[in-house]
């Protein structure tokens, strides 16, 4: 189920405070979605998760490409973990 689906469902059997969504400067996906802007419709909180892109943008990152993390990393194979 898509997040945009999953928050709409959910609101109408419970209220909802937050969501909490991967965002960041390389994953902007939600800003075209609809995903944030039906959580500011519905008054519910939107938390970025992951906002410093997955540790690559911080200090004494010890990893410089992708090839650099392990085999099955998601930011090495680029695999969402997302389920859908």
């Amino acid at each position: 189920m898509h997040d945009l689906d999953l928050v709409l469902t959910v609101g109408t059997v419970a209220k909802i405070d937050a969501l909490q969504a991967e965002y960041s400067a390389f994953e902007t996906l939600h800003e075209t979605d609809g995903l944030i802007d039906t959580a500011k419709e519905l008054g519910v909180a939107y938390v970025a998760y992951s906002p410093l892109g997955h540790g690559w943008l911080v200090d004494n990152f010890p990893f410089n490409s992708p090839d650099d993390f392990a085999p099955d990393d998601f930011r090495r194979t680029g695999k969402s973990l997302v389920r859908k």
